[in-house]
């Protein structure tokens, strides 16, 4: 996050100077923060503190990077599986749509964990060479780590969001509906947030 955020110093300089302190707000997506630590750490039989227990909550980075920004706005983790990046857009945008706050610092950030690594193994979903998405050999995934940050604001002049979308079919914990159903309502929201018609994208 830290590595991410020297990326945008200077738009983060005019931005913090541009809104006041509690006007700016701080949402993170993650997923699997510290989860490794926290296995060799109880494997180790070694006790567990609370301050052991705060390096896997999921708004351990959003406050991280209050902590090296300052800024005194709603500040919080998102945790929503695959979908925790485009969560945190969809969240901070209904922050500042309803006045709450003026920017936002939107992030994402996983690293690698082992937890991941067997779940999607379990799922038979690791590609056993080279990933190859959207080819018609494709055979699964390759899992890595990364992080990215944006600065989201109500008076943006750059890349728009459009539309977001969202939908909670809750089919299964793992599986989407096989119709395809909470995609659709998903895709039709952002379409109609959008005030978009299928044939204009």
């Amino acid at each position: 996050m830290l590595h991410c955020l020297n990326q945008i110093e200077d738009s983060w300089v005019k931005i913090s100077s541009k809104y006041a302190s509690e006007r700016i707000g701080i949402i993170v997506s993650s997923n699997n923060v510290g989860m490794d630590e926290a296995r060799k750490h109880l494997a180790s039989g070694a006790s567990i503190s609370l301050s052991d227990l705060k390096l896997i909550e999921s708004g351990i980075c959003a406050e991280f990077l209050q902590s090296i920004t300052k800024v005194g706005g709603l500040c919080y983790g998102i945790s929503t599986a695959c979908s925790s990046g485009a969560k945190s857009f969809s969240s901070a945008r209904n922050l500042i749509k309803n006045d709450i706050c003026d920017a936002i610092l939107v992030g994402g950030v996983d690293d690698i964990s082992m937890w991941s690594v067997y779940g999607f193994d379990s799922l038979c979903a690791i590609s056993k060479g080279k990933t190859n998405p959207f080819s018609v050999n494709r055979n699964g995934i390759n899992l890595g780590e990364g992080g990215a940050i944006f600065i989201m604001e109500k008076d943006c002049e750059g890349i728009q969001v459009c539309g977001i979308g969202e939908s909670s079919d809750a089919y299964h914990v793992t599986s989407p509906d096989p119709s395809g159903y909470g995609a659709f309502l998903a895709m039709k929201g952002a379409l109609e947030d959008a005030n978009l018609r299928p044939e204009e994208i």
